[in-house]
């Protein structure tokens, strides 16, 4: 038996503080990001943008 995933749609991210401060760049820190669900569960994850930070939600860390 085969099982299948299921994807909530996100229906809301919000931008939180910084995970830690870049020595590199403004475009390299690393943010907390939370998200609700279509069922109004609620997520924490982390990127550097909110593409980013959609993805490792999604698949989880690609360690890029």
């Amino acid at each position: 038996m085969t099982q299948k995933a299921t994807n909530q749609a996100i229906i809301n991210i919000i931008r939180q503080g910084q995970v830690w401060e870049s020595v590199e760049s403004a475009e390299k820190e690393l943010h907390y990001y939370h998200i609700t669900d279509a069922l109004n569960r609620k997520w924490q994850t982390i990127g550097l943008n909110v593409s980013d930070a959609i993805q490792v939600f999604e698949q989880g860390n690609d360690d890029n």
